[in-house]
Formats: structure tokens, C-alpha cells, sequence
């Protein structure tokens, strides 16, 4: 049994021409998946607004062109009349100059909006990755119950038929025979079950990667990529976990919310140019001609704001109430996720622990089998008492299987919770996508002035917020945008 067993695995994990790699079921995945596609696209609209905002720095130049005509019809004079057109085209350049600091806010609002898209990005990266290999080692430990449940069966129906022939020649009674069919009708049920639970895996691994699996390879090792104590992996997580980063971010963004908000109190500076020309035609008149005119004329607008009806109070109060919750939203993240990771760190332990102890029992389980059947055969033991160990071994066998597979899991789980977890991990070939290629394509533009803009709105403006960590928090280092 031992030896047909071992055969059953060792097909499981062969490797035939059309075996598929759990590295290229990511890869797969990573450029496929629909939930990631999404959420790139998600990210490059991110990179559009920030471009609007961007772009409210530069000057406003709309043109105008009017085209009028009248008539006059004069009574007293025998109703001669008289009509005339004008065109007039005009070019209006305005240019913000300061505005309290609602500009340069709002960039650094729309900047931490976009580096917090970006962590979203990597979230939904790493959960993708995650289902793949939830629905890749849910096959493979399908497969392997499905081959133990047939070898059940097939076990059980040497000892049915080696009871029947017992029971004909007098040496075991009509009992026996009906124990063994009783555990066989109970195997074939057992087997359909392990094939239903075998093609609900295969129907959700399609859903995730894209396609039906093929003959599965064993999963690539992890070790070397697990934390060597639980304050480590909590220290890497702290600074990789994109959940908890995002919410760094949030936090600067609704910081830069409550200097927008604040420079509503403070006045705004614009400057203008107008090039204006005009050309009129009379006709049907005793004087009729033509007349061009044009102009040119420059403007400095100093806006004061008085009063707003208290709005601009209630605004600023709103904003800061929202820096405060995000504040909050950190602590309380970085505790969930500081439970995430320990509930990650013990589920790794147990899980090798029991792969251990559920390695003793079969070996003991399968030296049960071997000695409760010889001693069966001489009459020292009942054919029920061999039915029981050998549904024993055959449980202990699937508790094997279930730690083993709970064990790479809880290991994906924690590389997950830490951040790291990557296609490279698994030795996946990925053409990486990259965030900063997109942004760079659409933010290439700027105008010379613009720096010196930002830097005269922020004279005078209110200063960002400042987050004071608590003790023992490791703030996470933010990349730059490019």
C-alpha cells in the first residue's frame, strides 16, 4: 500500500511536456488578470488629474471674436435706413500669481493622492498573486486527496472481494462481508466528493490565471525569503506594507486639504494682458466706410477676501477634522496590521508543527496497517478492526497533505502582510510594470515660470501640519514621483 501510494504521488509531481509551473501561473496572472488591469488603469487616471492640477500653475489665454450687426429704418425721413457690421477678436492671457498657497497645496495634496494610487496598485498586485497561488496549491491538494481517495476505493475492493471468497469457504461470516461493503459504498461517496472539490479548484484557478491548469509542478521553496523572528517581520512590514503606507499618504494628502483650505482667507494675485481688434463697416448711409481699431492693455488683480458668510471657518474646521482622522486611520492601521502579522507568524508555526507530528502519524498510521493486517490473516485481529486502521492512515495521510499545503500558504500569507510579496519571489519571468514610465509620459510638460509661481505662493502661506509619530512608530520612507 505504502509503495502504491508513493507511485501516485510521484505521477502527481511529474513533469511532463505540458507541466505548468506555479512562476508561470503568476505571470500569467500578472498580465492578464482583469482585476489588475484594472486597477493600472485606475492608477494612470491618477496620473491625468495630477496633471490638471499641475497645470493650474500656468496662465489662462482664451480668445473672443464677436460679430454684430444693426439697422436703423428712420420714419421721418422716407423711411431711408441705414446698417452696419462689426467684428471684433480679442486675446485675454490672465496668470495667477499668488494665491495664498491654495496652488502649491493642492499639488502636494494631488502628489501624496497619486503615491497612495501607487501603493494601491502594489495591494492589488500582491493579492493577485496571493489567489494564484491560493487556487494553484487548492489543485494540487485536490489531486493528491482525489489519488489517495482512489486508492482507497481501490484497496477496498481487494478486501471485499478477499472477504466474499473468505466468507464462501466458511472463514469469515456474512458480517465481514457487509462491514467491507459498508466502507467501500462510503469510499466511492468519498471519491466523488474529492472530483467535485477537484473541478470546483480547477474552475476557480481558471478564473484566477486565465486558463485551466495544466499538470501542476511542486511549488518553489520560500525559505529564504521568511523573516527570521516576528519583530522582523513586523520591523519589514512597517515599512513595505502598501495598506499601511497608503494611509501615511492619505494623511499628507488631507495635511495639504487643510492649507488649501486656509488660503481661502488670504488675498490672490493675477495678472493680465489683453490684445484686442476691432473693424467696422457702415453701409446704406450718407457716410459709409470702413474702420479698424486696436489695442493692447495690461491688468493686476488684487483680490481681498471680507467675508464669506463664515463658510471659509467652517471649510478649514472640516479639513482639519479630516487630517485627524487620518491620523487616527495610521495607529489604527498599523495595529491591524501588526495583528496580521502575528496571526501570519503563529499560523507559519503551527502549520510546521503539525507537518511534523501529521509525518509521525502516518508513518506509525501505515506500520499499524501492515501489522493489523498480517495478524488479520492468522486470525488475531477482525476484518472491522483492519477496516479502522486503514480509514486511520488514510485520514492521517490527508492531514498530511492539508498541513503541508496550510503551511506554504501561511508562508505566502506573511510574505504578503510584509509586503514582499512579488513575482520574483517565485522565480516568475514579468515584464514589470511601471508606474513612473505613464507619469512621465504625461507630465513632461511644463512652462519656465512655473517654479518661481510656486515659490512666491507659498510666501506667507500656512505651513503643512506635521504628524508627530508616536514612540516606537518606524515611519515609512515615501519614493519620490520620478
Amino acid at each position: 500500500m505504502a509503495a502504491v501510494f508513493s507511485a501516485g504521488l510521484l505521477a502527481l509531481g511529474a513533469s511532463p511536456v505540458s507541466a505548468e509551473t506555479l512562476a508561470e501561473a503568476i505571470a500569467l496572472a500578472y498580465s492578464t488578470n482583469p482585476q489588475l488591469l484594472t486597477q493600472r488603469s485606475a492608477l494612470r487616471n491618477q496620473d491625468e488629474a495630477y496633471y490638471r492640477v499641475a497645470r493650474g500653475i500656468g496662465p489662462t489665454v482664451t480668445a473672443d471674436i464677436v460679430v454684430t450687426g444693426d439697422t436703423d429704418n428712420d420714419l421721418n425721413d422716407s423711411f431711408k435706413g441705414s446698417s452696419s457690421a462689426a467684428v471684433t477678436a480679442g486675446l485675454n492671457v490672465s496668470q495667477p500669481v499668488y494665491t495664498g498657497g491654495r496652488i502649491s497645496a493642492n499639488l502636494k495634496a494631488q502628489e501624496a493622492a497619486l503615491q497612495a494610487a501607487r501603493e494601491d496598485l502594489r495591494r492589488v498586485e500582491m493579492s493577485v498573486i496571493q489567489n494564484v497561488v491560493q487556487v494553484y496549491t487548492a489543485v494540487r491538494r485536490a489531486e493528491q486527496q482525489l489519488a489517495i481517495t482512489r486508492e482507497n476505493v481501490a484497496v477496498l475492493q481487494r478486501q471485499r472481494e478477499e472477504a466474499q471468497a473468505r466468507f464462501e469457504v466458511g472463514n469469515q461470516t456474512r458480517t465481514d462481508v457487509a462491514q467491507a461493503e459498508s466502507r467501500l459504498a462510503q469510499a466511492r461517496s468519498s471519491l466523488t466528493s474529492a472530483q467535485n472539490t477537484l473541478d470546483n479548484a480547477r474552475a476557480q484557478y481558471r478564473t484566477v490565471v486565465g486558463r485551466m491548469p495544466e499538470q501542476l509542478q511542486p511549488e518553489p521553496v520560500l525559505t529564504s525569503y521568511l523573516p527570521a523572528s516576528q519583530a522582523l517581520a513586523f520591523q519589514t512590514a512597517e515599512q513595505n506594507n502598501p495598506t499601511l503606507r497608503t494611509a501615511y499618504l492619505r494623511e499628507r494628502q488631507s495635511a495639504a486639504g487643510v492649507v488649501s483650505a486656509k488660503a481661502a482667507r488670504r488675498p490672490q494675485i493675477t495678472v493680465g494682458a489683453n490684445l484686442s481688434a476691432n473693424e467696422t463697416n457702415s453701409a446704406f448711409a450718407r457716410q459709409s466706410g470702413f474702420d479698424f481699431g486696436s489695442g493692447f492693455g495690461t491688468s493686476a488683480r488684487l483680490s481681498i477676501p471680507l467675508y464669506t458668510g463664515l463658510t471659509t471657518s467652517s471649510t478649514i474646521r472640516s479639513a482639519q477634522e479630516t487630517n485627524r482622522s487620518d491620523n487616527i486611520a495610521i495607529e489604527s492601521q498599523r495595529r491591524t496590521l501588526n495583528q496580521t502579522v502575528t496571526e501570519s507568524w503563529n499560523a507559519l508555526v503551527a502549520a510546521r508543527a503539525t507537518v511534523i507530528s501529521q509525518e509521525e502519524a502516518v508513518r506509525a498510521s501505515r506500520l499499524a496497517v501492515e501489522g493489523t493486517r498480517e495478524e488479520q490473516q492468522v486470525g488475531l485481529r477482525t476484518t472491522l478492526e483492519l477496516l479502522n486502521a486503514e480509514q486511520e492512515l488514510r485520514g492521517v495521510q490527508q492531514n498530511e497533505i492539508n498541513a503541508r499545503f496550510t503551511e506554504y500558504t501561511s508562508q505566502v500569507a506573511l510574505l504578503n502582510a510584509m509586503g514582499q510579496l512579488t513575482p520574483e519571489v517565485f522565480g516568475a519571468q514579468v515584464e514589470k510594470y511601471d508606474p513612473k514610465k505613464h507619469f512621465e509620459e504625461v507630465n513632461d510638460f511644463g512652462l519656465p515660470w512655473e517654479g518661481l509661481i510656486l515659490t512666491i505662493d507659498q510666501m506667507g502661506a500656512a505651513p503643512i501640519p506635521q504628524r508627530e509619530p508616536i514612540a516606537g512608530e518606524n515611519v515609512p520612507n515615501q519614493e519620490p514621483l520620478r
